[in-house]
């Protein structure tokens, strides 16, 4: 019994490698099997070995795919089968990069006519080129073996590379996909706008002069969290306790006693967004959303919550690191808002500052 349980585990570990194995091999099968279809129409249109061929960097609709560069992670492999099949001589991806530079284009501006004349310059017979697509888990690659005299198409080949499997295999010539979840830390400033207010008496005691301290609401630290729902929808939720101080001239009924008490203002700031990425480079994206602000000030009895719109930018000089600068516009939240407790004393309201509708937040995000 005991070894026909040790069999079973020893048979399923050799499925699970082979799978495995077969796995890891698929895109060098795919990119072999489209070099020896370009060899073999080589052959039957009798052209000779060791023709010059170029590989140019492959194209995408997609901004993304433009973005990640996983066009030159296509052609790259597929340089790698095509020096290995020893058929054709491959031109080295310098003397391609040198004709654009010369020509002055980018890969990402590249047209089907563009291509032809890099190739062409570049000194190449034969030019490898074609798209790249993104269908549900795969990219689709449509591949073209072009004629440079010509511009014929002598051949076309179109294949599906599973995401994750070609990603591991690209993964020297392709820019990494953003990690899906992040935490970061920030500074939020709330401007607010000083008001005058009449002096109020309760419990013996006159209180006037209310004033805050400065002309915002600022944070010592905010803390959020980030979750990429797909590439271009992202998910942000924030807490900060913004904190000003007050102060207040007490004086006692009949001129017996003056003085000036201080307290904090604290308010709880919590912001929800929704928002759509928009990448610029490689290294910085824009994002435009929409959300709520929830807004809770103690001392003054005040809660509210408020609908928002948000924009911000991020530059992530490292994969795992960004800094961004975010920016809130509250929609509603001009109100005045109404000193009620002085050192935990109730008074009557004393208005004290306008909110101003937009807010700010530099912050540095940390992924994972």
């Amino acid at each position: 019994m005991l070894k026909r349980q040790f069999t079973i585990v020893i048979l399923v570990a050799v499925v699970i490698l082979s799978a495995g194995i077969a796995s890891a091999d698929y895109i060098e099968r795919e990119c072999a099997l489209i070099s020896d279809k370009f060899d073999r129409v080589r052959q039957s249109l009798q052209m000779e070995t060791q023709l010059a061929i170029a590989v140019i960097p492959f194209t995408s609709r997609l901004t993304d795919l433009q973005q990640r560069n996983i066009g030159f992670g296509v052609s790259e492999l597929l340089t790698g089968s095509l020096v290995n099949k020893r058929t054709f001589t491959v031109l080295e991806r310098s003397q391609i990069e040198k004709v654009l530079s010369e020509q002055k284009l980018s890969l990402t501006g590249l047209t089907a006519d563009s291509a032809l004349k890099v190739g062409e310059l570049a000194g190449a017979k034969l030019i490898v080129m074609g798209t790249v697509d993104k269908i549900g888990e795969n990219y689709r690659i449509n591949c073209r073996l072009v004629s440079a005299e010509n511009g014929t198409v002598l051949a076309s080949h179109l294949s599906d590379f599973r995401i994750d499997e070609f990603e591991k295999k690209a993964k020297d010539y392709i820019v990494p996909k953003k990690e899906a979840m992040g935490a970061y830390l920030g500074w939020r400033i709330i401007p607010i706008t000083r008001v005058t207010n009449s002096p109020v008496s309760i419990g013996g005691c006159d209180y006037k002069n209310a004033v805050v301290s400065s002309d915002r609401l600022s944070s010592v630290a905010c803390y959020g969290n980030r979750f990429y729902v797909s590439e271009n929808l992202v998910f942000d939720l924030s807490f900060a306790k913004t904190t000003s101080r007050s102060q207040v001239t007490i004086v006692m009924t009949g001129g017996s006693g003056e003085w000036t008490a201080s307290d904090q203002v604290n308010c709880a700031d919590v912001i929800l967004t929704a928002s759509r990425a928009i990448p610029l480079n490689p290294k910085m994206d824009i994002f435009l959303g929409t959300g709520i602000n929830y807004l809770s000030i103690a001392s003054a009895d005040y809660t509210r919550a408020f609908p928002l719109v948000s924009a911000s930018f991020e530059w992530r000089p490292w994969q795992r690191v960004g800094f961004s600068l975010w920016a809130y516009y509250r929609f509603g939240s001009t109100d005045v808002i109404s000193l009620r407790s002085v050192q935990n004393r109730s008074i009557l309201p004393m208005p004290i500052f306008q909110l101003d509708p937009l807010s700010i937040m530099p912050v540095v995000s940390f992924y994972f």
